[in-house]
């Protein structure tokens, strides 16, 4: 299985090397659409964490506010989980739910 994801990847890379190398990158914009694709990128562009406030809601409630390090500390989450929680908009098993505050 590892042989294969890192064939994979490896062949992914060399597309994505080979378009960006090609003569008529600047101004195809077919094969920049294809590098972009093949890029992929930061579907989730995160704000700077130091300064983001994070809301935690409880039925349709805010329960708690502060920052990331005080929501993990307060709820017990790791910071991976906390991450994904904000990322994918899933609640916890205790049905809470986590956002950024706007």
């Amino acid at each position: 299985m590892e042989k294969e994801s890192r064939k994979r990847r490896r062949e992914e890379l060399y597309r994505l090397v080979a378009l960006a190398e090609h003569p008529d990158f600047d101004t195809n914009p077919n094969i920049r659409a294809k590098w972009e694709r093949l890029k992929g990128g930061n579907e989730y562009p995160t704000p700077n964490t130091a300064n983001v406030q994070v809301e935690v809601l409880y039925e349709g409630n805010v329960i708690f506010t502060g920052n990331r390090e005080e929501v993990r500390k307060e709820f017990g989450i790791s910071h991976s989980n906390m991450s994904r929680k904000l990322r994918e908009n899933r609640p916890d098993r205790k049905k809470r739910y986590y956002r950024i505050k706007e």
